[in-house]
């Protein structure tokens, strides 16, 4: 969002759950299911790497090997503001109840009369939304490949009173 040239950030920063809230949702999940839990996901992935909060600048790189929360972490922030998302958030019995926990602190104007918002049609890509994508469209292309073919032995018949194979 720019205002004059100056660019304004939307998001100041996301805060996730305390140790306590997490332990307080998974047990409470534990008493209502009498006894047992399938999957905390995605409780325990941040708060024993110490990460409670973000601070985001104009530009935020989340770096991190295999399984270390990058993806989990975008999840979270796009599932608390309500974005749009082709794919769906990969989620467990925990999900929302551990988004409803999470916070953010969105940046005001300079007059400090209004929070920011997201602007609309905002939304989460990630690397699944493309691979789906990209078999979607090679499904599609091997569908129109096999419609030509069959809509150009159809003309062959009604020109040429036969199947012409070239």
């Amino acid at each position: 969002m720019y205002k004059g040239d100056k660019l304004w950030q939307s998001i100041l920063k996301f805060k996730l759950p305390s140790i306590e809230v997490e332990e307080n949702l998974v047990t409470n999940r534990i008493m209502q299911n009498g006894g047992f839990l399938d999957n905390a996901y995605p409780c325990n992935i941040f708060t024993y790497k110490f990460l409670t909060e973000i601070d985001f600048e104009t530009i935020t790189i989340l770096y991190g090997g295999n399984g270390s929360g990058k993806s989990t972490l975008l999840n979270l922030i796009a599932k608390k503001l309500n974005l749009k998302r082709i794919s769906n958030y990969n989620t467990s019995e925990l999900f929302d109840d551990f988004v409803d926990q999470c916070k953010i602190l969105m940046a005001e104007d300079e007059e400090e009369y209004f929070h920011k918002s997201i602007p609309c049609n905002s939304r989460l890509i990630a690397s699944d939304d493309i691979f789906d994508y990209m078999i979607s469209a090679r499904e599609n292309n091997q569908n129109i490949l096999e419609n030509t073919e069959l809509k150009n032995d159809e003309w062959n018949q009604l020109r040429y009173g036969q199947t012409v194979f070239f």
